[in-house]
């Protein structure tokens, strides 16, 4: 299987988010990666991996390997997939939008978002590394895509929401890329950042093995939990609020502690209501154990 390689003669280890060196370790492997370890900031609370792969090491990757080593589908099943997820972000955001916002959206995917929220928008822009997933949506769509957040013109923006879905955990430098993103905002402009929760329960309350063994791989160079976004968000100076989602059902987690492996997404709903589920959930949100985080955030200083 491939993997990827940390820099060579790479720094002591040293937190992405506020710059401390005191951290502790935690012994379990990262998936794709060899010489590599899992830290945890005493100060912040961000757990990241060190040393990190160099920035073109990085490109390179997202542009054409990614893909291949996850073993994804095509770019026409991914974004049937992504769909659905996709209308529940789309909702999430939806309070944001009055039908004049100019919207960029980082680490597009698939492009089931962009498509969905689109016509909500006065103008809406993706930017996806991938360069197959790239070539594949423009054959069937007019909306602007481009590699890389450099390849942005002064005409794209400021962009009155950009929005990033599963991709500051995959950045080497998250407070210096969300403050670059700052300044891409328009006066009243917010920044949506969704991530994984490293509190999810399922590695701090039911600390199943092989989830934790699973859950570290080198596509996630940080992970945050909600002290750590915050965190981030303020060193970028940005200002928002932290809340949580769950993804993935009772089911699954039940699948995890039974088998050990992922696939277990709805597999027992024939005993376990939606109620059920609906409940679960908003037990995980309410004592910060969800699975994912979402965040919304402005430019520090303004207001509206």
């Amino acid at each position: 299987m491939a993997t990827i390689n940390p820099r060579p003669n790479a720094q002591s280890p040293t937190c992405p988010v506020c710059g401390s060196g005191a951290f502790d370790t935690v012994d379990l492997p990262v998936r794709h990666a060899e010489g590599v370890a899992i830290h945890v900031c005493d100060d912040c609370e961000l757990t990241y991996l060190w040393p990190q792969p160099a920035p073109e090491t990085l490109a390179a990757f997202y542009a054409a390997e990614y893909r291949d080593i996850y073993n994804d589908p095509t770019p026409a099943e991914r974004h049937e997939q992504d769909l659905p997820e996709a209308c529940l972000r789309a909702a999430r955001v939806a309070p944001l939008i009055t039908g004049d916002e100019r919207l960029l959206e980082i680490g597009s995917g698939s492009f089931a978002f962009l498509k969905t929220i689109a016509p909500m928008l006065e103008t809406a822009v993706g930017i996806e590394p991938d360069d197959k997933t790239r070539a594949w949506f423009a054959e069937s769509s007019d909306l602007r895509t481009l590699p890389d957040i450099n390849t942005l013109t002064v005409n794209d923006g400021p962009f009155d929401l950009i929005v990033m879905f599963h991709v500051l955990e995959h950045l080497p430098n998250p407070v210096n890329y969300l403050s670059h993103l700052r300044n891409l905002l328009s006066p009243n402009g917010r920044i949506v950042v969704e991530v994984p929760n490293a509190d999810d329960a399922l590695i701090s309350l039911y600390e199943i093995e092989s989830f934790r063994r699973f859950y570290y791989s080198i596509a996630h160079l940080t992970y945050f939990n909600p002290a750590s976004l915050v965190q981030c968000a303020r060193a970028s100076k940005l200002t928002g609020e932290v809340t949580g989602i769950q993804r993935y059902d009772l089911s699954n987690h039940l699948f995890w502690a039974q088998h050990g492996r992922p696939g277990g997404q709805a597999a027992y709903t024939s005993i376990i209501s939606a109620e059920a589920n609906d409940a679960y959930a908003r037990d995980l949100i309410r004592t910060g154990k969800a699975d994912t985080l979402w965040g919304v955030f402005r430019a520090a200083g303004r207001t509206g």
